[in-house]
Formats: structure tokens, sequence, C-alpha cells
């Protein structure tokens, strides 16, 4: 077979591909891009506070639209995000953007004010001027893995802070990495379907599983698709690991973690016989895994359909391909107690029986059509798809 080229809008396709999976109409654009536009603008106030719109837009989101504006007293250039409705209250995203991003850690986009005028929630932001790493993916094909690592060690020590303050992302995406320069490092954005997690008496945090459907359809891990309660941490390691693989190879591991993609069957059954996540990828179109061992083994460890044999974010900072040298003055605790049977034990730890019947469930449970589920749906995205063309 052929090795495909580079392009956007579909899946790798093999001539053995029977089925088209359903996708949303209007694309999300990446609210990250460094173009912005002036066409077509939904009304706003010349200003928010000391902020003033200059009548272009960063992007146009699910949730909200996110607008260039400047200080008017400093210059300072800012991305102001509009959510439609205040009628709810405080959104979930403002409460996740102020626990996590207030600390200027250099890795999550930070926050700076919010305010609620004219029935609508306006978050003024730091404004990434260096686009989406989506762009970058998609302006080179496949990243080195010499880049990939620097970039992935950015949106690791994003996420890992991020969880030891309890809070889950949900989200996590190519086109949520946003760089702040065109060479610059990356941060992580766009909280919107962000979960915080509540604070127990002794500072660890009540793991409980989640349940509400949301995400981009091809970052969004199989028990979420399935229906299932999920573990929000765990969600964003699969998430991660998609985005890592997706750097590297320059196309998805899977279009959906559904039975609808013939893909996903077949990578379900080698992960039970014990064989590599992403050999076996490779193989669906008959090539050699490019990867160093290292980063193959970090994928196999993220990837895993079943969450119980998924590794934590923790695990993923520690890993030989991110940090080849121990990094000793980095705290990687997270101080998050899962309940008793959640998914952090280890293979090992795990009933043989149990285990095979909670990895049937991930892959039986829930619908072939992802967009109708009885779960609260926030957002299930197709999303821009990386991907190659046969």
């Amino acid at each position: 077979m052929k090795w495909p080229m580079l392009c956007l809008k579909g899946q790798p396709r093999t001539e053995s591909d029977s089925h088209e999976p359903k996708k949303r109409k209007g694309r999300r654009p990446g609210s990250g891009s460094s173009r912005p536009s002036a066409d077509d603008q939904p009304w706003h106030p010349q200003s928010i506070g000391r902020y003033v719109f200059s009548g272009k837009t960063f992007g146009k989101g699910a949730t909200g639209n996110v607008f260039v504006a400047a200080s008017s007293t400093t210059g300072q250039s800012v991305a102001i995000k509009v959510l439609d409705s205040a009628s709810s209250g405080m959104p979930a995203e403002v409460a996740a953007l102020r626990k996590v991003a207030s600390s200027g850690h250099p890795n999550i986009c930070g926050f700076i004010e919010h305010h609620c005028r004219h029935g609508k929630h306006y978050i003024v932001m730091e404004a990434c001027t260096g686009g989406e790493l989506f762009q970058q993916v998609e302006a080179v094909g496949q990243m080195s893995e010499e880049r990939a690592q620097r970039l992935g060690w950015n949106v690791v020590s994003g996420m890992t802070y991020m969880h030891s303050l309890g809070v889950a992302h949900r989200d996590l995406k190519l086109e949520n990495l946003l760089l702040d320069a065109p060479n610059g490092n990356v941060k992580i954005c766009d909280f919107g379907l962000a979960h915080v997690f509540e604070r127990r008496p002794d500072g660890s945090f009540a793991t409980t599983k989640l349940t509400r459907c949301c995400g981009t359809k091809s970052y969004t891990p199989p028990e979420v698709l399935a229906g299932m309660p999920y573990d929000g941490f765990l969600v964003d390691v699969w998430s991660l690991g998609v985005c890592l693989f997706a750097m590297c190879a320059g196309f998805f591991p899977l279009e959906v973690a559904r039975t609808c993609d013939w893909r996903f069957q077949r990578l379900y059954i080698a992960q039970q016989e014990g064989r590599s996540t992403v050999e076996t990828i490779f193989g669906f179109y008959e090539r050699q895994c490019p990867f160093t061992p290292a980063l193959a083994e970090l994928l196999d460890g993220m990837l895993q359909i079943n969450p119980r044999r998924r590794i934590s974010m923790s695990r993923v900072a520690q890993s030989s391909w991110l940090c080849p040298s121990p990094v000793p003055q980095l705290n990687l605790d997270t101080t998050l107690t899962p309940n008793p049977g959640t998914a952090y034990r280890s293979m090992e730890e795990d009933d043989g029986d149990a285990e095979t019947a909670h990895a049937d469930a991930v892959v039986r449970g829930g619908k072939d059509d992802i967009y109708s589920t009885d779960m609260e749906v926030e957002q299930v995205d197709s999303g821009r798809l990386v991907t190659l063309q046969v």
C-alpha cells in the first residue's frame, strides 16, 4: 500500500473502510488562530472595563466567540471570550480559570478578569499570537520527536499542575493548545468543559466519577463515548496521547473510539493480547512504527482502551521520553486520593475477570451514534482532523 500524504478533513482511509461517521455542520475554527478576521462579527460593546475591542476575532467556538482587544491604558493585547448567556450564573469556565490560570503558570493561558454585562459573560485572557498547535502539525505534516518532546513537555507540565489543583480539562486537543509566539511555548486554553473536583478536609480531592458526555470526537476516550461513568483525569491522559501521536505521526490513531471505526475493535483485540498499541495502528497501513521505543512505550500506556490500564498524568510526566534524566525538583504528587476500585490501580492489582468485564463494557457500551446519548451533552465536536489521504 502506498503511504499516504498529509491532508485535512478525513481520517486515514483504506479500501476496507466501510463506515462514514456522522459529522456536525459548522466545525469550530480554532480560537487560537493568529489571523483574526473582521467578517461577519457578532455584536459586542465597544469596550468592557478598560479593554477596547478591535473589531476582529481570534475564533468562533461552540460555547462562545473569542475577540481581539487591547487595554486602553497600557495597549496590552488580550483575548476576550464572550459567552452567549449570563442567565445561569457564574460559568464553570470562570471557576476553572480562577483555579488554574491566575497563578501565572507558563503553560496555561493566563486569566485576567471577568465581566458580566448586557446578558453575557466576558472573560478576559492572555492573547496567544503564535496560533494553534494544530496549525504547526498541519504545516509540517508531522513533527520530529525532538520538537514534539519539547512542546509535549509544555503540555504535560501544565496538565500536571491542573490535576494537582483538582481540575480535569476534558477537551484537550491540538486546537486548544496555543503558542505564545510562532516558535514559542505551548499554553493550554479553553476551559469551557473543565471539571473542578471538591477538595477534602485532608487536602486531597474526591475523585468522583463523571457522567457528562463532552469533548471532541477524535480526542474523546472510549469510556466517555460508551456512556460509562469515567475518571476525568484519565480522560485527559487519553486526549493528550492522541495529541502526541498526531504530532509525531501526522494522523489520528482512531477517527473515533467506537465500534463504528473498524480500527477500534482491532485495537481492542490487540491490547487484550498484549500487543503494542502504536505498532498495531501503523500495522493497519502496512507500515513499521517509526517511533523511538521510549515514545512507543509512553503512548502504549496513554492510549489504553480500558481506563484501568491507562497510566496517570504523573506517570506521563515521569516517562523516559519526556524526561530522559530524572528531574528531582518536580513535585509530581497531585494528592489525588482515588475512591476504591477506580482506575488508578495497576494491571497486576486488578482481578482478571473483573478487568476483562470492565474492558468489554467500555467497548460494548453506549450507542454507535455518539451524538445521541441519554447523558447531558455539553459538546461533542467533530473537530478538524489531522489525517492521511490514501
